[in-house]
């Protein structure tokens, strides 16, 4: 990593507010509620947002991420094994396990889009 990444450390939270909202409200994707707070100093912000994966009563939903639909650990693949899948590949789990695939395809192109488009390009 290059000092470079850490220059504007400080207005992390509210790009990440800004994303989450861009997303929601300008793609279709949902994202969790989130908002903007800052500290008692009033000048260091805090993003915080809302937890998906735990219902109100406090039930725990249980949560899959593509290495494990795909079937692969860090054992298997490296320690960076949770990122190694394509674009491609990822689709191609979907299209595997996803009974609404032709309509979670295009939410998926979308959130790519949208992260090509908010990612900053070096």
């Amino acid at each position: 990593m290059t000092a470079a990444q850490f220059e504007n450390l400080d207005q992390l939270p509210a790009n990440e507010h800004l994303t989450m909202h861009l997303v929601r409200q300008s793609f279709g994707v949902e994202a969790a509620l989130c908002a903007l707070v800052f500290f008692s100093d009033g000048e260091s912000p805090a993003f915080l947002t809302a937890r998906f994966d735990v219902l109100p009563d406090g039930t725990r939903v249980l949560q899959e991420d593509m290495a494990q639909i795909a079937q692969i650990t860090e054992e298997t693949h490296g320690q960076n094994y949770k990122y190694d899948l394509s674009y491609e590949e990822v689709a191609g789990l979907l299209k595997r396990v996803v009974s609404a695939y032709p309509i979670e395809i295009e939410k998926y192109f979308r959130l790519i889009v949208f992260n090509y488009l908010t990612a900053i390009h070096t």
